[in-house]
């Protein structure tokens, strides 16, 4: 992608309210944009590299804002929260939760995708999940973050997946 390729949509609207506490930074607000919405709220703390961060978002058309692409309407949510911004760093520490709930691509509207990743003393662990019409799986990953190592190790438990629905393959390969 070429920032080119981006563009801020006619119309957008923003509200919020930022706070500055010490060492805490925080911001609370809005993006509406048609009937699309983006709430975000998180908070970082420059004393500790602590943060926080919820992002919800309902309905935005992803292509009022890359035209170019084929992404349209998208409503998911994703939750973060940590110490430490080094991910190479034993002491970092951080939580991740994403939730797709409708991601519309061309002419596929892909519900019910998530992940739940942790990072602790430079292990990587998590899940994700899919439920809907195209992927049906259930997977593990499990990993190991350091300067000069990276290695991770991925089960994924496929109980559907319609190659022909999601254009990968010309005939159903359904499974």
């Amino acid at each position: 992608l070429n920032l080119k390729d981006f563009t801020i949509p006619h119309g957008m609207i923003a509200q919020g309210t930022a706070t500055i506490e010490g060492t805490r930074y925080s911001y609370d607000g809005i993006i509406r944009q048609n009937r699309g919405l983006l709430q975000m709220k998180g908070a970082y703390d420059t004393q500790n590299d602590s943060y926080l961060a919820d992002l919800h978002l309902d309905s935005l058309n992803i292509n009022d804002f890359m035209p170019k692409d084929s992404i349209y309407y998208f409503s998911g949510d994703v939750a973060a929260e940590g110490r430490g911004l080094d991910f190479y760093s034993p002491h970092t520490l951080a939580n991740l939760q994403a939730q797709i709930r409708q991601l519309q691509y061309g002419e596929h509207n892909f519900i019910g995708i998530g992940a739940d990743v942790q990072l602790a003393e430079n292990q990587l662990t998590g899940n994700i999940n899919s439920d809907n019409k195209y992927l049906l799986l259930d997977g593990k990953i499990d990993g190991l973050l350091l300067k000069d190592t990276i290695s991770a190790r991925m089960n994924v438990d496929v109980h559907r997946l319609d190659m022909r629905q999601l254009a990968i393959a010309r005939d159903s390969m359904t499974w």
